[in-house]
């Protein structure tokens, strides 16, 4: 197999080639039949005839003008101009191991002639890449018309995958899309929740630009405080969320299912969620009667030592079944691990849930919400949220 660096002199060669195409006679652009687009982050396009030379080139960023540069693509078949600007990604570094993607739109009038040259290109890229040790990853995709192109000042390829991607998904929006780059967009199309079934690919997009699936694991089951041996039903998915590429982390430990956003750059947890798994197996019989004694016996404990104390609300009479409105507070500040003086907006309420006392604890910190739902009898968590604050 050609290494790397014989791969990249091949093509070196084969551009300097292309400079003398253009010599081929006056070919006129009115004659265009496809138009194709490169993007990585440098945006090339390609004006293809029906026979599928090439009538033009056009860069269509300043990163495109830098790959093209003294390139003379004109007349040359559309496969050996795809493989020289190809051949320019790689000499320039815009293809690597940290951003593996590339993405490929076709617009041909002939469903047929353009679903064929996009095979054919497709089959191209591959053909290069695959010489390569990067394991690229190719999105291919018919063109779509969009005001998102025009209103981002983004190529028409790369605004009909966000068009595609935010069809798909109503959670995400056009404008933060039109800042990543093809691979973070790869990434996000790689979230199985979004089913985006007009873009074809092949390949995995690369995340070694990240922390990585086991250390955003780690940063989940450290603060749910579980063992990884614990845990079932892990899943963990790249997405984009509150304004930065994460990881979705998502498990279950004992009677709760967890729910994480960790912060795909340094390990932040942008939101967690807890709950009660409704589908967990009850512990065996043995089991259950040792938890039922265990339980009474506290409780009796309790019950000798406690006294009746005052609500605070409707003058009535609360036993030491309830913990309180401040030993509820207290409860979800240390979980949180902040002072009563160091958080904003703190709230606690109480209510009552098939009549057992239930404790909401709301505060805000560092840009961040957290809801508690503290048992009013045991001061068990029984559910938290932390999430990002909404500053719209």
């Amino acid at each position: 197999m050609m290494n790397g660096k014989k791969l990249l002199a091949g093509l070196g060669a084969a551009a300097l080639l292309l400079t003398g195409i253009g010599a081929y006679g006056m070919i006129n652009e009115n004659q265009t039949a496809s138009i194709v687009q490169l993007d990585v982050n440098p945006s090339i396009e390609l004006l293809v005839d029906k026979e599928g030379d090439v009538l033009k080139t056009n860069a269509l960023n300043s990163d495109g003008q830098k790959v093209l540069e003294g390139m003379k693509l004109k007349g040359a078949d559309a496969d050996t101009a795809v493989n020289a600007i190809v051949g320019s990604l790689l000499r320039h570094g815009y293809i690597d191991e940290v951003a593996n993607s590339i993405l490929l739109t076709v617009e041909d009038e002939d469903s047929l002639r353009g679903a064929k040259l996009k095979e054919e290109l497709t089959e191209e890229i591959n053909g290069i890449l695959s010489k390569t040790n990067l394991n690229a990853s190719i999105l291919s995709q018919d063109m779509k018309e969009t005001q998102i192109a025009k209103e981002e000042g983004i190529s028409k390829g790369k605004a009909t995958l966000i068009q595609n991607i935010v069809d798909s998904n109503e959670i995400y929006k056009a404008e933060e899309l039109a800042d990543l780059s093809v691979n973070e967009l790869n990434l996000i199309l790689s979230n199985s929740k979004n089913q985006v079934k007009e873009v074809s690919s092949t390949g995995k997009a690369a995340e070694s630009a990240y922390i990585g699936r086991e250390k955003a694991k780690e940063a989940a089951f450290k603060h749910a405080g579980v063992k990884e041996t614990d845990v079932r039903e892990l899943d963990i998915e790249m997405d984009y969320e509150y304004g930065t590429m994460l990881y979705e982390v998502e498990f279950a430990s004992g009677q709760y299912e967890y729910d994480y956003r960790i912060d795909a750059d340094n390990g932040e947890i942008l939101h967690s969620h807890r709950e009660v798994d409704d589908d967990y197996a009850a512990p065996k019989k043995e089991e259950k009667e040792t938890a039922k004694k265990e339980e009474t016996a506290t409780e009796k404990k309790e019950s000798t030592t406690s006294k009746k104390v005052e609500t605070t609300t409707a003058n009535k009479v609360e036993t030491a079944t309830d913990i309180g409105r401040e030993k509820a507070k207290s409860i979800a500040l240390k979980h949180a691990g902040f002072s009563e003086s160091a958080v904003s907006r703190l709230h606690v309420e109480k209510d009552y849930d098939d009549g057992r006392i239930e404790y909401s604890v709301e505060f805000t910190v560092n840009g961040k919400e957290y809801d508690y739902e503290i048992s009013g009898s045991s001061g068990k968590i029984l559910n938290y949220d932390i999430e990002i604050e909404d500053r719209d």
